[in-house]
């Protein structure tokens, strides 16, 4: 067949096709093959455009597997992300706990710091009591034998 009886074949295809119109199956399955058949012809090529879509199809299939995988890992780092942000919650209520039992444990060592302070006061006052209540008793004979004692002689 020469080049000018298979343009003539290639014009019926295209007229084929165009008539099943625009959007048939057909003419989606075709868009662009005429014109790469045309250009064979012209030009003495062997383009195939079923084997570029071929490996287009592979190419898809690969993207598509990818795609899943990519979705597989994106659903597991989004459960490790919320098993991660349930640990920091936990952790957070933990670290508040401590906190709280921390400021607890500060306010009882304040208050019996206080108590020991008032306690030291009772006792020094009892003390002093015991003492007024001693001096108030002793002669003069007493106070001399005291002054002499504390002075180690």
């Amino acid at each position: 067949m020469t080049k000018a009886e298979e343009l003539a074949v290639l014009g019926k295809i295209e007229k084929l096709i165009a008539e099943t119109g625009n959007y048939s199956y057909i003419a989606m399955t075709f868009a662009g093959i005429c014109d790469v058949c045309k250009s064979n012809i012209q030009n003495d090529f062997g383009d195939s455009p079923v084997t570029d879509l071929k490996e287009l199809r592979e190419s898809h299939i690969a993207e598509i597997r990818m795609h899943e995988e990519t979705k597989r890992m994106l659903a597991e780092s989004q459960m490790m992300c919320r098993k991660t942000m349930d640990e920091n919650e936990h952790l957070r209520k933990l670290s508040a706990e401590w906190e709280q039992n921390a400021h607890d444990a500060g306010e009882m060592y304040c208050e019996l710091e206080k108590e020991i302070v008032e306690q030291n006061a009772e006792i020094i006052r009892l003390r002093a009591e015991i003492v007024r209540m001693k001096l108030e008793r002793m002669t003069e004979e007493d106070y001399a034998n005291l002054y002499i004692k504390m002075k180690g002689e």
